[in-house]
């Protein structure tokens, strides 16, 4: 009885797989749709005509992720694609690709669906879009957080002329061709600077991509606009005054004469060249997308101050008086220093080495008394270290300031914030704070003259009455009262009258900025 069910059950089981078999295709052949049963929900209306034996491509045209239609082939976008390239890029871009902008996506899409044509209504909805992109090559700047500014060049060449061009800004064309090929500029054998090494802070790299037209640079100084002053729109512009040096314009606007020079390298080839009247220089300093760091070594001349004089009680000079037995001489030392500048200003130095050339003679006076003199010697010394001049007095003969300027700014070419030092012995005479020179002081020589210290970053260390010696630290370098930047302005007095400390008291050769 078993083997006789068993037998039927095989049967049955053979039987419903032959009858499988033979409906196997038509289960799963796509089942026949009347023309128009349905419409697709897009912008322009379309209806379903039928169904394919086999899937085939239909492409889908989205506008701002609205469904618009279905393409029968990619031909019509093509076409429209060659159209605009040619009427609108093709002179500007030759050579490009070009593609629909991001707005516009159109997708192949498997369907068995078979779409009524619709092409020429899609294509002008694309056309009203008028979205299109061009193959370009972009340029990303990136750091430590990732891409922070991206822009579109139109040829690679002009954008790598136009960076070594800005380079050059820092370290001089031929320096930099040196350096970019890992040569050594040559040693310093006499005073003055040599660039060893310039390096860009951030990570520049380029890539193919696309963008819009108006989005690209097309030409070089776009580019180079662009890594100067990145997406600034305006820049402030002055002109050259009668009798303005270089340096008494860049003092105006807070710069020094060497940035003044980088931002206008067309026109200052050498911060010692005299301008003519009227010359129009722009006084916006750099705002570029990325760092340069400079590695120089510096060869300068510095004085070196002898130590405070040495006083010989004598008892054939009245009480009171002295006199000079030796003069007091200052010395001399070669300084070797590396510096580090960054966007054209030293962020830090450190000095390598140095050798005294002339060494420094302290004075020696016989006096009645062992008292500290209140008179000055006559003899000056600066009034701040490793000094460099911003600004002279607007009569100066040789580097005028600016007008109105009735004293020299100096700035501590290293230390901002240093020290100031009593120029000569004298006694402070005033001390205060008005919103001009900010806390400054006024020392009294005694011989007709009187020295001024302005725009102390805190009150004097000083006070009235009080007898200095000269190099007595009697305050630090600040910015307080109107000023652009941290210096001292040092007024010169004689018999009251405006005097000039580049004349006759200080040399300020060759220390202008």
């Amino acid at each position: 009885m078993k083997k006789q069910w068993l037998g039927i059950s095989i049967c049955f089981v053979l039987a419903l797989g032959i009858t499988i078999g033979m409906n196997w295709k038509t289960l799963f052949r796509p089942q026949p749709l009347s023309a128009g049963e349905f419409n697709v929900n897009s912008v322009v209306a379309q209806q379903v005509q039928g169904q394919r034996q086999n899937a085939a491509n239909n492409y889908k045209v989205l506008i701002d992720g609205q469904l618009i239609g279905y393409l029968s082939s990619m031909e019509p976008a093509n076409q429209l694609l060659d159209q605009i390239y040619t009427q609108r890029y093709q002179q500007d871009f030759p050579n490009s690709e070009i593609v629909f902008g991001n707005r516009i996506s159109i997708t192949a899409e498997p369907s068995f669906l078979i779409y009524e044509n619709k092409d020429e209504q899609i294509i002008a909805q694309i056309e009203a879009v008028d979205e299109y992109m061009l193959s370009t090559t972009a340029v990303d700047f990136s750091d430590a957080n990732g891409t922070y500014a991206t822009i579109y060049v139109s040829n690679t060449d002009m954008y790598e002329q136009a960076l070594v061009d800005y380079l050059a800004l820092f370290v001089g064309s031929e320096d930099l061709e040196i350096i970019s090929h890992g040569g050594t500029t040559a040693t310093l054998s006499e005073y003055g600077e040599r660039d060893i090494s310039i390096e860009i802070e951030q990570t520049i790299s380029l890539r193919p991509s696309y963008a819009k037209a108006e989005e690209i640079f097309t030409r070089y100084d776009q580019v180079y606009y662009y890594l100067k002053y990145g997406t600034l729109s305006e820049l402030e512009y002055t002109e050259v005054q009668p009798y303005e040096s270089i340096y008494a314009l860049a003092s105006r606007y807070a710069l020094d004469a060497e940035r003044l020079r980088i931002i206008n390298s067309e026109t200052i080839r050498d911060v010692d060249q005299v301008l003519p009247v009227g010359t129009t220089l722009c006084v916006t300093w750099l705002q570029s997308p990325i760092d340069v760091t400079v590695t120089k070594e510096t060869l300068t001349q510095e004085i070196v101050y002898p130590d405070s004089p040495i006083y010989v009680e004598d008892e054939t000079i009245r009480l009171g008086e002295s006199v000079v037995q030796q003069e007091e001489v200052n010395g001399s030392r070669n300084v070797l220093r590396r510096e580090t500048w960054v966007n054209g200003m030293v962020a830090e130095a450190e000095e390598v080495s140095s050798q005294t050339t002339i060494l420094p003679q302290q004075a020696i006076i016989r006096q009645g008394s062992r008292e500290i003199p209140s008179v000055g010697t006559g003899t000056w010394r600066w009034p701040v270290d490793v000094p460099r001049i911003t600004s002279r007095v607007a009569w100066d003969p040789v580097v005028p300031g600016y007008s109105g300027h009735n004293g020299t700014d100096i700035q501590n070419y290293y230390d901002r914030y240093g020290p100031i030092y009593a120029v000569d012995n004298g006694v402070v005479e005033y001390v205060g704070y008005d919103s001009i020179r900010g806390n400054w002081c006024l020392i009294n020589h005694n011989n007709g003259v009187k020295s001024q210290y302005n725009h102390m970053n805190q009150a004097p260390f000083v006070e009235v009455g009080q007898v200095v010696q000269k190099g007595d630290v009697i305050g630090q370098i600040g910015t307080t009262g109107k000023t652009t930047g941290p210096h001292v302005h040092l007024g010169v007095w004689i018999n009251d009258v405006a005097g000039n400390a580049c004349d006759g008291f200080l040399d300020c050769s060759g220390l202008d900025w």
